[in-house]
């Protein structure tokens, strides 16, 4: 914890000479870089509470003298926030951030603000809580239209983590319409995809099972490869920067909420949230086609050997838009390793026990994998009906 020193002068009269006498006072703060770390901030709330506050408050009222010079006005804000981490603080900052353009700082404490942290209370490591309570309908809001002003695209996962929240996404809608901050162009692609997010599940379904809009699906898988391998290393790659269909093309539909009902996921529990990407397409005849794509459900800022990823293959009847069957195919997750090897239609998945140094736990990154170990190894292969059928299975010596 930092501190600064505040100083108090008291001035006394004594005698007709004026005397001055200093008295020096060291004020914990939370350091500047820990104000969007849930637990920082939810440890310095519980050990100094309001006891900062009047110190904080002078801070906030030279902040907003400075209508003039937006960056003197966010360290103000900032350093309020340092000695006194409230909600409305928080709110007084964010909107300095947002007449300065700063989205990405922005986005990061909405994240905070928005979504449960996880902190450590009384020696319990990783308990999930809302700083400052479940957020409100403007706050959850302002979230989803800062993630806009960054990536220039709404996302999917900001409205369903709103319908979770108990929020009514037809108001988002309403409000994302009137906006100024945002400039929409009604007869865009763009405008159109955007839209497709608020329909129901029944209309999206509909809409993914079109001929064309399938097609277009496959078209953005462009390894068609009939060999190929998923090993350790390809197994805990995803790419961050174009999952969920968030980069489309501006002719076609690609938006997570068509895109996830071709995931067996979605098959199985329509209101599922995953992280997905796409990566291989495989024709196995004129009515069957393969895909592969991950799943993704990694901690936050976790290293690679501890990303928790799933591959699944599976097979689409290329007439009814519907899924056959599928199979996952590679794993990484805690002490599970499995590799994949494809070729022309045949899959050899080879299955691995990780020895980690400590008893492994996915949000403590304190932790090293020592070896892995063959536990077993088995073969499938796609059927011209489309069903992936086991042909040979073997359990390592080792077991």
């Amino acid at each position: 914890m930092k501190y600064f020193l505040f100083f108090t002068y008291l001035f006394l009269f004594i005698a007709c000479t004026e005397k001055i006498e200093t008295i020096v006072t060291e004020v914990p703060v939370l350091r500047a870089s820990d104000i969007y770390r849930g637990d920082s901030v939810y440890q310095y709330m519980n050990k100094y509470k309001d006891e900062n506050k009047l110190i904080a408050d002078s801070y906030l009222e030279k902040g907003k003298k400075e209508t003039l010079n937006p960056e003197k006005a966010i360290y103000f804000f900032k350093r309020a926030v340092t000695l006194n981490p409230t909600l409305i603080n928080y709110k007084i900052l964010a909107e300095a951030l947002t007449k300065a353009g700063k989205y990405n700082e922005l986005s990061g404490l909405y994240y905070m603000l928005t979504n449960k942290q996880y902190v450590t209370i009384e020696d319990q490591k990783n308990t999930p809580i809302y700083l400052f309570g479940p957020p409100d309908e403007n706050l959850n809001y302002e979230r989803v239209i800062t993630s806009m002003l960054i990536n220039g695209s709404l996302s999917s996962e900001h409205l369903y983590l709103s319908q979770e929240l108990g929020f009514d996404n037809s108001k988002i809608k309403s409000k994302l319409l009137s906006d100024k901050r945002i400039h929409l162009d009604t007869a865009s692609a763009y405008y159109k995809n955007m839209m497709l997010q608020f329909e129901d599940y029944e209309t999206l379904a509909s809409y993914a099972k079109r001929p064309i809009v399938f097609k277009d699906f496959l078209a953005t898988i462009h390894d068609s490869s009939a060999d190929f391998e998923i090993d350790e290393k390809v197994v805990q790659q995803f790419n961050y920067d174009d999952f969920n269909g968030i980069n489309f093309n501006e002719y076609s539909i690609t938006f997570n909420e068509v895109y996830k009902h071709y995931l067996q996921e979605t098959e199985e529990n329509k209101n599922t949230w995953v992280n997905f990407n796409f990566s291989h397409k495989i024709p196995i005849n004129t009515s069957i086609t393969a895909v592969v794509y991950a799943i993704d459900s990694s901690a936050d800022a976790c290293p690679k050997e501890m990303r928790h990823i799933y591959h699944r293959l599976v097979t689409y009847d290329n007439n009814t838009i519907s899924i056959i069957d599928s199979k996952i195919i590679a794993v990484q997750s805690g002490t599970q390793l499995q590799t994949a090897h494809f070729k022309n239609g045949k899959v050899t998945i080879e299955r691995y026990e990780r020895i980690w140094n400590k008893p492994y736990e996915k949000r403590n990154f304190d932790n090293d994998l020592i070896k892995t170990e063959k536990v077993g190894e088995s073969n499938y292969e796609i059927q011209p009906d489309g069903t992936i059928k086991e042909t040979s299975s073997l359990v390592s010596a080792n077991q």
